[in-house]
């Protein structure tokens, strides 16, 4: 099987980032703002359903710590493609202890090839994005070597105190994030080929529980709505 090369094409503070949606000239092929009575289930997977609520207008993803170890909610659309551009406008956790993230991924987690693309949120406005590559040689990740505190984003409050729309840009070129409409990472030649669905998660990994605090909870994540072009 032929191996891709991927590359980090550039890493711009939101300041410097190009404003650019790539919408306009792409046709909306699924969306929901979820302003209904409850969550669309012909629309979404969700996990740990306990944990996810509606309320105002805005899906609620509530994280807690339970008897066997902790439980966060999910959504995951059940509709997916094969490129186009996702977004989604959401307002992430505060705090250590707990993450979240918005990716894209095949239904198939171990389809080859196939990518993993992610935003995720750590607390404390810690935000960066990252891939992660499956080839027949194996998995690799790809991110920021570096992410400072300097940059606009990370200020405090941009990612937890208000809502903000996170995309990605799947082309036969690229993969490309997007940040309120700016471009914040790029990779070129991408391997995926099959449709991919698109998930918003709040979860732990091993690395978190040690700083969580139960005096920080609840410390949902807030998802306003979703888009899908193509």
């Amino acid at each position: 099987m032929r191996s891709f090369r991927f590359v980090l094409v550039f890493w711009v503070a939101l300041a410097g980032g190009r404003a650019d949606s790539p919408t306009p000239k792409m046709k909306l092929v699924f969306s929901d703002d979820f302003n209904g009575a409850k969550i669309d289930t012909e629309k979404w997977t969700v996990g740990n359903p306990d944990q996810v609520t509606l309320k105002d207008g805005k899906v609620i993803l509530g994280f807690h710590k339970v008897a066997d170890g902790f439980k966060g909610g999910s959504i995951s659309s059940k509709f997916s493609q094969s490129q186009g551009y996702f977004e989604a406008a959401i307002r992430f956790n505060a705090y250590r202890g707990n993450r979240s993230s918005f990716h894209i991924h095949p239904k198939d987690t171990g389809q080859v090839p196939s990518a993993l693309l992610k935003f995720e949120c750590a607390g404390d406005d810690e935000l960066f994005p990252m891939a992660r590559i499956l080839e027949a040689a194996g998995a690799r990740e790809f991110k920021p070597a570096k992410v400072k505190k300097q940059e606009t984003y990370l200020k405090p409050g941009i990612v937890s105190k208000n809502a903000n729309v996170y995309g990605f840009l799947w082309t036969p070129a690229a993969y490309v994030w997007y940040l309120n409409n700016k471009i914040i990472f790029k990779m070129d030649k991408p391997s995926a080929v099959g449709p991919m669905v698109l998930s918003i998660r709040h979860y732990s990994t091993e690395g978190d529980r040690k700083n969580f605090d139960a005096k920080n909870m609840p410390d949902d994540v807030d998802v306003d709505w979703v888009k899908i072009w193509k």
